[in-house]
Protein backbone atom coordinates (compact mmCIF):
# COMPACT_ATOMS: atom_id res chain seq x y z
CA UNK A 1 0.00 0.00 0.00
CA UNK A 2 1.18 3.47 -0.57
CA UNK A 3 2.25 5.39 2.82
CA UNK A 4 0.44 8.84 2.31
CA UNK A 5 1.66 11.18 4.89
CA UNK A 6 2.03 15.43 5.33
CA UNK A 7 4.28 17.19 3.81
CA UNK A 8 5.49 20.29 3.09
CA UNK A 9 7.72 21.37 0.62
CA UNK A 10 9.59 24.23 2.08
CA UNK A 11 9.30 25.39 5.36
CA UNK A 12 10.78 29.28 5.93
CA UNK A 13 12.23 30.55 8.91
CA UNK A 14 13.64 32.99 10.81
CA UNK A 15 14.55 35.25 7.60
CA UNK A 16 14.52 38.63 7.83
CA UNK A 17 11.77 40.47 6.78
CA UNK A 18 13.35 42.60 3.81
CA UNK A 19 13.94 39.83 2.10
CA UNK A 20 11.34 36.97 3.09
CA UNK A 21 8.62 38.66 0.51
CA UNK A 22 10.95 38.20 -2.60
CA UNK A 23 12.00 34.42 -1.44
CA UNK A 24 8.76 33.43 -0.84
CA UNK A 25 7.66 34.85 -4.23
CA UNK A 26 10.67 33.06 -5.91
CA UNK A 27 9.76 30.05 -4.07
CA UNK A 28 6.14 29.88 -5.48
CA UNK A 29 7.55 30.76 -8.79
CA UNK A 30 9.12 27.45 -8.82
CA UNK A 31 6.04 25.24 -7.87
CA UNK A 32 6.86 25.07 -3.94
CA UNK A 33 4.61 24.78 -1.27
CA UNK A 34 6.32 27.00 0.99
CA UNK A 35 5.04 28.06 4.74
CA UNK A 36 6.45 30.47 6.53
CA UNK A 37 6.86 30.69 10.33
CA UNK A 38 9.06 32.86 13.17
CA UNK A 39 8.33 30.46 15.69
CA UNK A 40 11.10 27.88 15.88
CA UNK A 41 8.97 25.58 18.37
CA UNK A 42 6.60 25.04 15.63
CA UNK A 43 9.00 24.89 12.98
CA UNK A 44 9.92 21.69 15.30
CA UNK A 45 6.52 20.51 15.57
CA UNK A 46 5.90 20.88 11.71
CA UNK A 47 8.80 18.83 11.62
CA UNK A 48 7.81 16.02 13.91
CA UNK A 49 4.46 15.51 12.10
CA UNK A 50 5.33 16.54 8.69
CA UNK A 51 7.97 15.25 5.46
CA UNK A 52 9.53 18.47 4.66
CA UNK A 53 11.92 18.89 1.49
CA UNK A 54 14.01 21.68 3.54
CA UNK A 55 13.77 24.19 5.88
CA UNK A 56 15.31 27.28 5.08
CA UNK A 57 17.04 29.21 8.18
CA UNK A 58 18.61 32.88 8.95
CA UNK A 59 22.26 32.87 8.75
CA UNK A 60 23.51 31.45 12.27
CA UNK A 61 20.65 29.81 13.13
CA UNK A 62 20.37 25.84 13.43
CA UNK A 63 16.48 24.68 14.11
CA UNK A 64 16.75 21.20 16.25
CA UNK A 65 14.89 19.44 13.53
CA UNK A 66 15.58 16.09 11.23
CA UNK A 67 15.02 17.74 8.05
CA UNK A 68 17.45 18.58 5.92
CA UNK A 69 18.65 22.89 7.02
CA UNK A 70 19.76 25.26 4.50
CA UNK A 71 21.36 28.29 5.65
CA UNK A 72 20.50 31.17 3.61
CA UNK A 73 23.35 33.53 3.74
CA UNK A 74 23.66 36.24 1.59
CA UNK A 75 22.14 34.53 -1.79
CA UNK A 76 19.69 36.60 -3.34
CA UNK A 77 16.04 35.08 -3.53
CA UNK A 78 16.47 33.78 -7.23
CA UNK A 79 19.58 32.17 -6.12
CA UNK A 80 17.71 30.35 -3.00
CA UNK A 81 14.98 29.07 -5.15
CA UNK A 82 17.38 27.70 -7.55
CA UNK A 83 19.22 25.70 -5.28
CA UNK A 84 15.94 23.90 -3.75
CA UNK A 85 14.99 23.39 -7.30
CA UNK A 86 17.97 21.88 -7.54
CA UNK A 87 17.94 19.78 -4.34
CA UNK A 88 14.54 18.80 -5.08
CA UNK A 89 15.80 17.35 -8.98
CA UNK A 90 17.99 15.50 -7.33
CA UNK A 91 16.11 13.89 -4.97
CA UNK A 92 13.31 13.12 -7.55
CA UNK A 93 16.19 11.79 -9.40
CA UNK A 94 14.77 13.65 -12.60
CA UNK A 95 17.64 13.18 -14.67
CA UNK A 96 16.52 9.63 -15.52
CA UNK A 97 13.52 11.31 -17.31
CA UNK A 98 15.74 12.96 -19.64
CA UNK A 99 14.81 11.73 -23.44
CA UNK A 100 12.40 9.06 -21.74
CA UNK A 101 9.03 10.86 -22.15
CA UNK A 102 6.80 11.43 -24.81
CA UNK A 103 3.41 12.74 -25.21
CA UNK A 104 0.15 9.92 -24.74
CA UNK A 105 -2.70 11.70 -24.23
CA UNK A 106 -4.70 15.37 -22.88
CA UNK A 107 -7.58 15.20 -20.18
CA UNK A 108 -9.63 17.88 -18.45
CA UNK A 109 -8.95 16.41 -15.48
CA UNK A 110 -7.57 17.92 -11.85
CA UNK A 111 -4.15 17.16 -10.35
CA UNK A 112 -5.74 15.89 -7.14
CA UNK A 113 -7.71 13.13 -9.02
CA UNK A 114 -4.80 12.91 -11.25
CA UNK A 115 -2.27 12.18 -9.41
CA UNK A 116 -4.00 9.32 -6.80
CA UNK A 117 -4.53 7.43 -10.53
CA UNK A 118 -0.74 7.89 -11.03
CA UNK A 119 0.67 7.16 -7.61
CA UNK A 120 -1.38 3.71 -7.78
CA UNK A 121 -0.10 2.82 -11.24
CA UNK A 122 3.52 4.17 -10.25
CA UNK A 123 3.52 2.30 -6.56
CA UNK A 124 1.14 -0.31 -6.09
CA UNK A 125 -0.44 -1.31 -9.54
CA UNK A 126 -0.18 -4.95 -8.87
CA UNK A 127 0.97 -8.20 -6.52
CA UNK A 128 4.49 -7.06 -7.43
CA UNK A 129 7.14 -4.26 -8.34
CA UNK A 130 7.13 -5.31 -12.09
CA UNK A 131 3.47 -4.61 -12.92
CA UNK A 132 4.28 -0.97 -11.65
CA UNK A 133 4.31 1.64 -14.43
CA UNK A 134 7.86 4.25 -15.10
CA UNK A 135 7.90 7.27 -13.61
CA UNK A 136 6.29 10.06 -15.83
CA UNK A 137 5.35 13.77 -16.19
CA UNK A 138 2.08 15.95 -16.09
CA UNK A 139 2.23 19.23 -17.52
CA UNK A 140 -1.05 21.39 -16.56
CA UNK A 141 -2.46 23.81 -18.87
CA UNK A 142 -5.44 26.58 -17.90
CA UNK A 143 -7.07 23.12 -16.08
CA UNK A 144 -5.90 20.93 -19.25
CA UNK A 145 -3.62 18.23 -17.79
CA UNK A 146 -1.09 16.41 -20.45
CA UNK A 147 0.60 13.23 -19.65
CA UNK A 148 3.86 12.36 -20.53
CA UNK A 149 5.12 8.72 -20.37
CA UNK A 150 8.07 6.13 -21.01
CA UNK A 151 6.10 4.31 -23.67
CA UNK A 152 9.49 1.17 -23.92
CA UNK A 153 8.43 0.71 -19.97
CA UNK A 154 4.73 1.23 -20.40
CA UNK A 155 4.69 -1.69 -22.99
CA UNK A 156 6.94 -3.66 -21.12
CA UNK A 157 4.30 -3.44 -18.05
CA UNK A 158 1.32 -4.41 -20.53
CA UNK A 159 3.28 -6.89 -21.61
CA UNK A 160 3.71 -8.39 -17.75
CA UNK A 161 -0.40 -7.84 -17.32
CA UNK A 162 -0.91 -9.75 -20.52
CA UNK A 163 1.14 -12.74 -20.05
CA UNK A 164 -0.17 -13.16 -16.64
CA UNK A 165 -3.95 -12.70 -17.61
CA UNK A 166 -3.21 -15.21 -20.73
CA UNK A 167 -1.06 -17.97 -18.53
CA UNK A 168 -1.98 -17.43 -14.66
CA UNK A 169 -5.49 -17.09 -14.91
CA UNK A 170 -4.99 -13.67 -13.48
CA UNK A 171 -7.76 -12.09 -14.88
CA UNK A 172 -10.29 -13.87 -12.35
CA UNK A 173 -8.16 -12.60 -9.57
CA UNK A 174 -8.54 -8.91 -10.95
CA UNK A 175 -12.33 -9.31 -11.47
CA UNK A 176 -12.90 -10.68 -7.89
CA UNK A 177 -10.49 -7.86 -6.42
CA UNK A 178 -12.36 -5.34 -8.30
CA UNK A 179 -15.83 -6.37 -6.77
CA UNK A 180 -14.09 -6.88 -3.20
CA UNK A 181 -12.65 -3.30 -2.84
CA UNK A 182 -15.99 -2.02 -4.39
CA UNK A 183 -17.79 -2.22 -1.29
CA UNK A 184 -16.18 -0.82 1.48
CA UNK A 185 -14.98 1.90 -0.38
CA UNK A 186 -18.67 2.98 -1.41
CA UNK A 187 -19.98 1.89 2.63
CA UNK A 188 -17.30 4.47 3.63
CA UNK A 189 -17.98 7.55 1.08
CA UNK A 190 -21.77 7.56 1.65
CA UNK A 191 -21.16 7.82 5.35
CA UNK A 192 -19.26 11.35 4.86
CA UNK A 193 -22.45 13.51 4.88
CA UNK A 194 -22.99 12.21 7.91
CA UNK A 195 -19.92 12.45 9.84
CA UNK A 196 -20.65 15.83 10.87
CA UNK A 197 -17.41 16.97 9.29
CA UNK A 198 -17.73 21.00 11.11
CA UNK A 199 -17.15 19.26 14.87
CA UNK A 200 -14.09 17.44 13.89
CA UNK A 201 -10.45 18.59 14.65
CA UNK A 202 -7.92 19.26 12.14
CA UNK A 203 -6.55 15.74 12.75
CA UNK A 204 -9.46 14.08 12.51
CA UNK A 205 -10.40 15.48 9.05
CA UNK A 206 -6.61 14.29 8.02
CA UNK A 207 -7.51 10.94 9.27
CA UNK A 208 -10.29 10.68 7.24
CA UNK A 209 -9.07 11.93 4.11
CA UNK A 210 -6.16 9.26 4.88
CA UNK A 211 -9.17 6.70 5.35
CA UNK A 212 -10.17 7.74 1.56
CA UNK A 213 -7.00 7.45 -0.03
CA UNK A 214 -6.30 3.90 1.46
CA UNK A 215 -9.58 2.71 0.25
CA UNK A 216 -9.80 4.06 -2.73
CA UNK A 217 -6.21 2.81 -3.79
CA UNK A 218 -7.14 -0.42 -2.89
CA UNK A 219 -9.39 -0.21 -5.73
CA UNK A 220 -7.46 1.35 -8.31
CA UNK A 221 -5.11 -1.38 -7.51
CA UNK A 222 -6.86 -3.90 -9.41
CA UNK A 223 -9.21 -2.00 -11.66
CA UNK A 224 -6.26 -0.42 -13.34
CA UNK A 225 -4.67 -3.69 -14.20
CA UNK A 226 -6.78 -4.09 -17.48
CA UNK A 227 -6.20 -0.52 -18.56
CA UNK A 228 -2.91 -0.49 -17.95
CA UNK A 229 -2.28 -3.60 -20.21
CA UNK A 230 -4.01 -1.81 -23.02
CA UNK A 231 -2.54 1.95 -22.18
CA UNK A 232 -0.33 2.06 -24.71
CA UNK A 233 -0.63 -1.14 -26.89
CA UNK A 234 -4.07 -2.93 -27.97
CA UNK A 235 -2.75 -6.22 -27.04
CA UNK A 236 -5.48 -7.67 -25.05
CA UNK A 237 -8.14 -6.59 -27.81
CA UNK A 238 -5.89 -7.65 -30.80
CA UNK A 239 -4.93 -11.18 -29.08
CA UNK A 240 -8.93 -12.01 -28.80
CA UNK A 241 -9.37 -10.46 -32.46
CA UNK A 242 -6.68 -12.98 -33.86
CA UNK A 243 -8.84 -15.71 -32.17
CA UNK A 244 -10.89 -14.97 -35.05
CA UNK A 245 -8.64 -14.31 -38.07
CA UNK A 246 -9.16 -18.27 -39.42
CA UNK A 247 -12.69 -18.24 -38.17
CA UNK A 248 -13.60 -14.85 -40.09
CA UNK A 249 -11.61 -13.47 -43.79
CA UNK A 250 -14.84 -10.55 -43.71
CA UNK A 251 -13.64 -7.61 -42.27
CA UNK A 252 -16.65 -5.72 -41.08
CA UNK A 253 -17.94 -9.22 -40.02
CA UNK A 254 -14.79 -10.43 -38.08
CA UNK A 255 -15.69 -7.17 -36.11
CA UNK A 256 -19.25 -7.43 -35.81
CA UNK A 257 -18.75 -11.04 -34.18
CA UNK A 258 -16.09 -9.24 -31.90
CA UNK A 259 -18.15 -6.78 -30.91
CA UNK A 260 -20.85 -9.43 -29.80
CA UNK A 261 -19.13 -11.55 -27.98
CA UNK A 262 -17.02 -8.40 -25.92
CA UNK A 263 -20.36 -6.79 -24.92
CA UNK A 264 -21.54 -7.46 -21.15
CA UNK A 265 -24.21 -9.39 -20.49
CA UNK A 266 -24.86 -6.91 -17.16
CA UNK A 267 -26.39 -3.24 -17.50
CA UNK A 268 -24.39 -0.93 -16.61
CA UNK A 269 -25.34 1.82 -14.47
CA UNK A 270 -26.24 4.44 -16.74
CA UNK A 271 -28.43 2.11 -18.60
CA UNK A 272 -29.83 1.51 -15.07
CA UNK A 273 -29.67 4.92 -14.15
CA UNK A 274 -31.98 5.51 -17.61
CA UNK A 275 -34.13 3.07 -17.06
CA UNK A 276 -35.21 5.22 -13.95
CA UNK A 277 -36.09 7.70 -15.62
CA UNK A 278 -37.71 5.41 -18.11
CA UNK A 279 -40.26 4.52 -15.81
CA UNK A 280 -41.01 8.08 -14.84
CA UNK A 281 -41.42 9.07 -18.27
CA UNK A 282 -44.32 6.78 -18.63
CA UNK A 283 -45.71 7.30 -15.32
CA UNK A 284 -45.86 11.40 -16.25
CA UNK A 285 -47.30 10.49 -19.62
CA UNK A 286 -50.03 8.44 -17.36
CA UNK A 287 -50.60 11.52 -15.47
CA UNK A 288 -49.39 9.73 -12.09
CA UNK A 289 -47.49 11.68 -9.44
CA UNK A 290 -43.62 11.19 -10.21
CA UNK A 291 -42.49 13.77 -7.22
CA UNK A 292 -42.31 10.85 -4.84
CA UNK A 293 -39.72 8.82 -7.55
CA UNK A 294 -37.76 11.76 -8.67
CA UNK A 295 -36.64 12.95 -5.27
CA UNK A 296 -35.91 9.30 -4.86
CA UNK A 297 -33.89 9.61 -8.18
CA UNK A 298 -31.85 12.79 -7.08
CA UNK A 299 -30.96 11.20 -3.47
CA UNK A 300 -29.79 7.84 -4.52
CA UNK A 301 -28.13 9.07 -8.18
CA UNK A 302 -27.25 12.47 -7.13
CA UNK A 303 -23.34 11.96 -8.09
CA UNK A 304 -24.10 10.61 -11.27
CA UNK A 305 -23.21 13.46 -13.56
CA UNK A 306 -19.85 13.85 -11.67
CA UNK A 307 -16.72 12.90 -13.30
CA UNK A 308 -13.39 14.96 -11.38
CA UNK A 309 -15.35 17.57 -10.50
CA UNK A 310 -19.63 18.43 -10.92
CA UNK A 311 -22.85 19.39 -9.25
CA UNK A 312 -25.62 17.35 -7.78
CA UNK A 313 -28.36 16.85 -9.84
CA UNK A 314 -31.81 17.90 -9.58
CA UNK A 315 -35.33 17.61 -10.34
CA UNK A 316 -35.43 20.19 -13.14
CA UNK A 317 -32.30 18.44 -14.32
CA UNK A 318 -34.11 15.00 -14.11
CA UNK A 319 -37.26 16.19 -16.06
CA UNK A 320 -34.96 17.60 -18.57
CA UNK A 321 -33.28 14.54 -18.93
CA UNK A 322 -36.36 12.53 -19.54
CA UNK A 323 -37.01 14.78 -22.24
CA UNK A 324 -34.25 13.90 -23.65
CA UNK A 325 -34.93 10.32 -23.22
CA UNK A 326 -38.39 9.96 -24.97
CA UNK A 327 -41.69 11.75 -25.81
CA UNK A 328 -44.14 8.17 -26.17
CA UNK A 329 -44.36 5.32 -24.03
CA UNK A 330 -42.51 3.61 -27.13
CA UNK A 331 -39.25 5.71 -26.64
CA UNK A 332 -39.39 4.66 -22.84
CA UNK A 333 -40.13 0.98 -23.47
CA UNK A 334 -37.37 0.60 -25.55
CA UNK A 335 -35.26 2.08 -22.43
CA UNK A 336 -36.73 -1.04 -20.56
CA UNK A 337 -36.03 -3.77 -22.95
CA UNK A 338 -33.69 -6.65 -21.53
CA UNK A 339 -31.63 -6.77 -24.31
CA UNK A 340 -28.99 -9.32 -22.29
CA UNK A 341 -30.93 -11.98 -23.11
CA UNK A 342 -30.87 -11.74 -26.77
CA UNK A 343 -27.23 -10.80 -26.74
CA UNK A 344 -26.18 -13.99 -24.53
CA UNK A 345 -27.76 -16.00 -27.37
CA UNK A 346 -26.11 -14.23 -30.09
CA UNK A 347 -23.21 -15.11 -28.12
CA UNK A 348 -24.25 -18.45 -27.44
CA UNK A 349 -25.01 -18.65 -31.22
CA UNK A 350 -21.39 -18.04 -32.06
CA UNK A 351 -19.71 -19.69 -29.60
CA UNK A 352 -21.42 -23.24 -31.73
CA UNK A 353 -21.32 -21.48 -35.04
CA UNK A 354 -17.14 -20.85 -34.88
CA UNK A 355 -16.61 -24.06 -32.20
CA UNK A 356 -14.75 -21.96 -29.79
CA UNK A 357 -12.60 -23.42 -27.30
CA UNK A 358 -12.78 -23.53 -23.86
CA UNK A 359 -10.11 -21.36 -23.31
CA UNK A 360 -11.41 -18.76 -26.32
CA UNK A 361 -14.69 -18.48 -24.40
CA UNK A 362 -12.92 -17.99 -21.26
CA UNK A 363 -10.96 -15.32 -22.26
CA UNK A 364 -14.16 -13.54 -24.35
CA UNK A 365 -15.86 -14.14 -21.48
CA UNK A 366 -12.83 -12.14 -19.58
CA UNK A 367 -12.95 -9.21 -22.25
CA UNK A 368 -17.03 -9.02 -21.44
CA UNK A 369 -16.36 -8.74 -17.50
CA UNK A 370 -13.40 -6.27 -18.17
CA UNK A 371 -15.18 -3.97 -20.01
CA UNK A 372 -18.27 -3.86 -17.49
CA UNK A 373 -15.88 -3.73 -14.59
CA UNK A 374 -14.08 -0.45 -16.16
CA UNK A 375 -17.70 1.20 -17.06
CA UNK A 376 -18.52 -0.20 -13.35
CA UNK A 377 -15.69 2.07 -12.03
CA UNK A 378 -16.63 5.18 -13.49
CA UNK A 379 -19.69 5.10 -11.59
CA UNK A 380 -17.90 3.96 -8.63
CA UNK A 381 -15.25 6.62 -8.93
CA UNK A 382 -18.06 9.45 -9.84
CA UNK A 383 -19.92 8.55 -6.61
CA UNK A 384 -16.77 8.43 -4.57
CA UNK A 385 -15.51 11.49 -5.83
CA UNK A 386 -18.69 13.89 -5.04
CA UNK A 387 -19.08 12.63 -1.60
CA UNK A 388 -15.19 13.45 -0.85
CA UNK A 389 -15.78 16.95 -2.37
CA UNK A 390 -17.88 17.47 1.20
CA UNK A 391 -14.54 16.27 2.84
CA UNK A 392 -12.24 18.61 0.54
CA UNK A 393 -14.85 21.07 1.25
CA UNK A 394 -14.41 21.35 5.26
CA UNK A 395 -10.65 20.97 4.94
CA UNK A 396 -10.65 24.35 2.30
CA UNK A 397 -12.37 26.34 5.18
CA UNK A 398 -10.03 25.39 7.65
CA UNK A 399 -6.67 25.94 5.62
CA UNK A 400 -8.28 29.51 3.87
CA UNK A 401 -8.95 27.78 0.36
CA UNK A 402 -12.32 27.73 -1.60
CA UNK A 403 -13.19 23.91 -2.09
CA UNK A 404 -12.60 24.28 -5.83
CA UNK A 405 -8.70 25.87 -4.71
CA UNK A 406 -8.29 22.22 -3.65
CA UNK A 407 -8.46 20.13 -7.06
CA UNK A 408 -5.29 22.08 -7.65
CA UNK A 409 -3.38 20.58 -4.63
CA UNK A 410 -1.85 16.98 -4.07
CA UNK A 411 -3.30 14.61 -1.12
CA UNK A 412 0.16 15.22 0.42
CA UNK A 413 0.10 18.46 0.07
CA UNK A 414 -3.60 18.69 1.64
CA UNK A 415 -2.47 16.50 4.43
CA UNK A 416 0.88 18.71 5.09
CA UNK A 417 -2.04 22.20 5.08
CA UNK A 418 -4.24 20.55 7.53
CA UNK A 419 -0.73 20.59 9.81
CA UNK A 420 0.17 23.69 9.36
CA UNK A 421 -3.13 25.39 9.10
CA UNK A 422 -2.84 26.98 5.41
CA UNK A 423 -1.73 26.63 2.22
CA UNK A 424 0.14 29.74 0.09
CA UNK A 425 -3.48 30.82 -1.89
CA UNK A 426 -1.18 32.69 -4.59
CA UNK A 427 0.08 29.34 -5.78
CA UNK A 428 -3.30 27.56 -7.17
CA UNK A 429 -3.71 30.47 -10.07
CA UNK A 430 0.19 29.77 -10.98
CA UNK A 431 -1.06 26.31 -10.93
CA UNK A 432 -3.97 26.60 -13.15
CA UNK A 433 -2.26 28.65 -15.30
CA UNK A 434 0.96 26.29 -16.28
CA UNK A 435 2.64 23.57 -13.88
CA UNK A 436 4.43 20.69 -14.07
CA UNK A 437 4.17 17.70 -12.11
CA UNK A 438 6.28 14.16 -11.65
CA UNK A 439 4.68 11.11 -10.77
CA UNK A 440 6.95 7.93 -9.46
CA UNK A 441 7.47 5.24 -7.27
CA UNK A 442 3.99 5.69 -5.58
CA UNK A 443 4.08 9.66 -5.14
CA UNK A 444 3.25 13.20 -7.05
CA UNK A 445 5.19 15.95 -6.59
CA UNK A 446 5.36 19.48 -8.14
CA UNK A 447 8.07 20.66 -10.35
CA UNK A 448 8.80 24.37 -11.89
CA UNK A 449 7.25 24.75 -14.95
CA UNK A 450 10.82 26.14 -16.45
CA UNK A 451 12.01 22.63 -16.57
CA UNK A 452 9.71 21.59 -19.29
CA UNK A 453 12.00 22.52 -22.46
CA UNK A 454 14.63 19.93 -20.44
CA UNK A 455 12.22 16.85 -19.77
CA UNK A 456 9.75 17.12 -22.79
CA UNK A 457 9.78 17.67 -26.44
CA UNK A 458 7.08 19.11 -28.28
CA UNK A 459 4.92 15.68 -30.37
CA UNK A 460 5.03 16.00 -34.48
CA UNK A 461 1.38 16.83 -36.06
CA UNK A 462 0.49 13.46 -37.45
CA UNK A 463 -2.10 13.83 -40.33
CA UNK A 464 -3.29 10.40 -40.70
CA UNK A 465 -5.99 9.13 -37.85
CA UNK A 466 -6.32 6.21 -36.81
CA UNK A 467 -6.85 3.86 -33.81
CA UNK A 468 -8.97 1.23 -32.85
CA UNK A 469 -12.10 -0.21 -33.68
CA UNK A 470 -14.86 -0.17 -30.82
CA UNK A 471 -17.78 -0.97 -33.05
CA UNK A 472 -17.75 -1.22 -37.00
CA UNK A 473 -19.50 0.87 -39.55
CA UNK A 474 -19.09 3.78 -41.73
CA UNK A 475 -20.62 7.03 -41.48
CA UNK A 476 -20.13 10.59 -42.64
CA UNK A 477 -20.57 14.08 -40.77
CA UNK A 478 -19.81 17.31 -39.10
CA UNK A 479 -17.53 17.40 -36.12
CA UNK A 480 -17.96 18.89 -32.79
CA UNK A 481 -15.61 17.91 -29.83
CA UNK A 482 -17.03 17.33 -26.69
CA UNK A 483 -14.76 16.86 -23.90
CA UNK A 484 -16.74 18.36 -20.95
CA UNK A 485 -20.37 19.14 -20.20
CA UNK A 486 -20.63 22.40 -21.69
CA UNK A 487 -18.78 21.16 -24.74
CA UNK A 488 -22.59 19.68 -25.38
CA UNK A 489 -24.56 22.41 -25.95
CA UNK A 490 -25.43 22.88 -29.21
CA UNK A 491 -24.39 19.25 -30.31
CA UNK A 492 -26.86 17.90 -33.00
CA UNK A 493 -27.99 14.71 -34.28
CA UNK A 494 -25.74 13.42 -36.67
CA UNK A 495 -22.78 15.10 -35.64
CA UNK A 496 -19.18 13.04 -35.10
CA UNK A 497 -18.78 13.31 -31.40
CA UNK A 498 -14.63 13.73 -31.11
CA UNK A 499 -13.44 14.02 -27.58
CA UNK A 500 -10.14 13.42 -26.11
CA UNK A 501 -11.36 10.81 -23.42
CA UNK A 502 -14.98 10.54 -22.90
CA UNK A 503 -17.34 9.78 -19.82
CA UNK A 504 -20.67 9.64 -18.71
CA UNK A 505 -21.85 12.59 -17.98
CA UNK A 506 -21.36 13.02 -21.86
CA UNK A 507 -23.69 10.63 -22.60
CA UNK A 508 -26.35 12.79 -23.78
CA UNK A 509 -25.01 14.25 -26.34
CA UNK A 510 -22.90 10.64 -27.23
CA UNK A 511 -26.71 9.80 -27.99
CA UNK A 512 -26.93 12.03 -30.82
CA UNK A 513 -24.35 11.20 -32.34
CA UNK A 514 -23.41 9.20 -35.70
CA UNK A 515 -19.87 8.10 -34.60
CA UNK A 516 -17.44 8.72 -31.59
CA UNK A 517 -13.63 9.39 -32.32
CA UNK A 518 -11.70 9.39 -29.18
CA UNK A 519 -7.70 9.90 -28.16
CA UNK A 520 -7.58 7.36 -26.07
CA UNK A 521 -8.64 4.25 -24.97
CA UNK A 522 -9.17 0.48 -26.05
CA UNK A 523 -11.47 -2.35 -26.17
CA UNK A 524 -12.46 -1.51 -22.40
CA UNK A 525 -12.35 2.42 -22.09
CA UNK A 526 -15.80 4.30 -21.93
CA UNK A 527 -16.58 5.04 -25.35
CA UNK A 528 -16.06 2.01 -26.39
CA UNK A 529 -18.38 0.58 -23.62
CA UNK A 530 -21.03 2.91 -24.89
CA UNK A 531 -20.63 2.71 -28.47
CA UNK A 532 -21.63 -1.15 -28.05
CA UNK A 533 -24.53 -0.50 -26.33
CA UNK A 534 -25.78 2.30 -28.40
CA UNK A 535 -24.70 0.20 -31.84
CA UNK A 536 -22.89 3.36 -32.79
CA UNK A 537 -19.54 3.42 -35.35
CA UNK A 538 -16.72 4.52 -32.96
CA UNK A 539 -13.23 4.39 -32.99
CA UNK A 540 -11.02 4.49 -30.02
CA UNK A 541 -7.19 4.90 -29.16
CA UNK A 542 -6.42 7.34 -32.19
CA UNK A 543 -3.77 9.49 -30.51
CA UNK A 544 -4.58 13.15 -32.43
CA UNK A 545 -7.69 12.80 -33.12
CA UNK A 546 -8.86 15.58 -31.37
CA UNK A 547 -5.97 17.56 -32.09
CA UNK A 548 -6.26 17.35 -35.88
CA UNK A 549 -9.88 17.06 -36.48
CA UNK A 550 -11.68 20.72 -36.16
CA UNK A 551 -15.34 21.68 -35.08
CA UNK A 552 -17.08 22.05 -38.24
CA UNK A 553 -15.38 19.67 -40.63
CA UNK A 554 -17.11 16.86 -42.80
CA UNK A 555 -15.55 13.56 -42.12
CA UNK A 556 -16.04 10.06 -42.99
CA UNK A 557 -15.55 7.53 -40.24
CA UNK A 558 -14.60 4.38 -41.33
CA UNK A 559 -14.71 2.50 -37.98
CA UNK A 560 -14.30 -0.78 -39.57
CA UNK A 561 -11.32 -0.10 -40.48
CA UNK A 562 -10.28 2.22 -37.33
CA UNK A 563 -9.59 5.39 -40.13
CA UNK A 564 -10.88 8.64 -39.92
CA UNK A 565 -10.98 11.12 -42.90
CA UNK A 566 -11.40 14.61 -44.06
CA UNK A 567 -13.35 15.40 -46.27
CA UNK A 568 -14.13 19.32 -46.27
CA UNK A 569 -12.02 21.29 -44.12
CA UNK A 570 -14.21 23.81 -42.14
Amino acid sequence: MIEYGPRVDIVLLKQAGKDRDAIVDALLDKNFFVHVTEDVHEAERIDKECAIGQVLAGKGFDPKVKSAVVQLGENSPAAIAAAAEQARCARLKLDDLVDKVEYFYQDPANIFVFSIYMDVRTGMLGDSKEECVPPMLCTSDDGKLTLWIDTAGEQKVSQIIFKKVIEEDYGKKIERECYDKTTPLLEFVRSIPERELGKRTDKELGDLLLKFLRLFDAKVQYASLSSVMEFTTQVFTNHLKSLLVDKLSDLEERERVFSVLTTPTKLSYIRRFEQELARIGIKRLENKDCDADIARVVKEWTWINFNYDGEPIDKEWVLQRIDELGSTKDDFAKLLEDETQTVMKEQEALVQKFKLTEKEQELFRLGREIIYLKFMRKGVYAESFFYNKMLLAEIAERIGLETTDMLHLLPEEILGALVVGSFPKALIPKRIKQALYVHGEGHSSPLSNDLREKYIVAPEMQEEISGTTAYPGMVKGRVKHVNVVEDMKGFEKGMILVSRNTNPALVPAMQKAAAFVTDTGGMTCHAACVAREMKTPCVVGTGNGSRILKDGDLVEVDATNATVKIIEKK
